[in-house]
C-alpha cells in the first residue's frame, strides 16, 4: 500500500479525510471518496495505485467513470480519465456505458465532456439503444418510471450535444 496522504479542501468544501477510516479497504475508501466528491482524495489513491481507476465498486457494479456520470462531475471524470480509466467500460449490472450513464441521468455536461473525450456514440453497451436513442426515450413515462431525472430540456440539450457529435440518427 502507497503512502497515506491527508485530504485538503478543495472548492466544493472541506471533507473528511477518508484516507483513514478503520475496517474499510483501500478499494472500499477509493469508492467513498468518489461518492463525496472528493477529488483530492481520489487523486491520491489514483496516484498510489493507478489501476484503481479501472476497477468495479463491489456491490453496484459500478466502475469509477459511471459514478462520476451519475454525479456529473466533469472535474472527477478529467481526473479519472487521465489515469487511464476506461471510456467504454460496461456496467456490471445495466451494461451501460459511462456515456450511456450520463445520458440517462440527464447529465448534459458529463455528455459534453465524453463525447470530446471520444466516447463512442454508437455504443449500445449490452442494450439495444444507442446513447441518441436513449437521449429520445429517456423523458418518456416509461423511462421516468426507471428512475430518468433529466428535465426535458436536459434530453433535448443531450441529443443536440450527440448529434453535433456525430452520432447517427435514431435507430430503435
Amino acid at each position: 500500500m502507497g503512502t497515506v496522504r491527508r485530504s485538503i479542501t478543495v472548492a466544493a468544501g472541506d471533507f473528511k479525510s477518508v484516507a483513514k477510516l478503520p475496517g474499510m479497504s483501500v478499494h472500499d475508501r477509493f469508492f467513498q471518496a468518489l461518492r463525496e466528491r472528493n477529488l483530492s482524495e481520489v487523486w491520491n489513491f489514483i496516484s498510489d495505485d493507478p489501476k484503481l481507476v479501472n476497477t468495479q465498486e463491489t456491490e453496484a457494479g459500478l466502475f469509477p467513470l459511471h459514478l462520476a456520470a451519475r454525479l456529473n462531475d466533469v472535474a472527477l471524470a478529467r481526473v479519472l480519465l487521465d489515469y487511464g480509466a476506461e471510456l467504454e467500460s460496461l456496467h456490471a449490472h445495466t451494461f451501460s456505458t459511462p456515456l450511456k450513464y450520463a445520458v440517462f441521468f440527464g447529465s448534459t455536461e458529463m455528455v459534453r465532456f465524453l463525447v470530446q473525450r471520444g466516447a463512442d456514440l454508437e455504443n449500445r453497451g449490452g442494450g439495444a439503444t444507442t446513447p441518441l436513442d436513449l437521449a429520445y426515450k429517456a423523458p418518456t413515462e416509461q423511462f421516468r418510471r426507471m428512475g430518468t431525472t433529466g428535465s426535458d430540456r436536459d434530453y433535448t440539450v443531450i441529443q443536440k450535444i450527440l448529434l453535433e457529435g456525430g452520432a447517427k440518427t435514431v435507430t430503435s
